[in-house]
């Protein structure tokens, strides 16, 4: 995976993990660093990463 597409697919990552965890906290009024781990892993599954291609994005 090139630089920029690992950047582009970060900030995919990160911005519907935050949308969850928003959405899952406001439903169930659960503390959002409890929400975002289960968030990141929703989203990354929805965008078809997996865990090898996460860990990369972030080193």
């Amino acid at each position: 995976m090139k630089n920029e597409e690992s950047r582009e697919l970060r900030k995919q990552v990160i911005a519907l993990a935050t949308a969850l965890a928003l959405q899952e906290t406001e439903r169930t009024g659960e503390d959002y660093t409890k929400a975002i781990n289960r968030a990141l892993d929703e989203a990354c599954k929805r965008l078809g990463v997996n865990h090898k291609d996460f860990i990369k994005m972030f080193i």
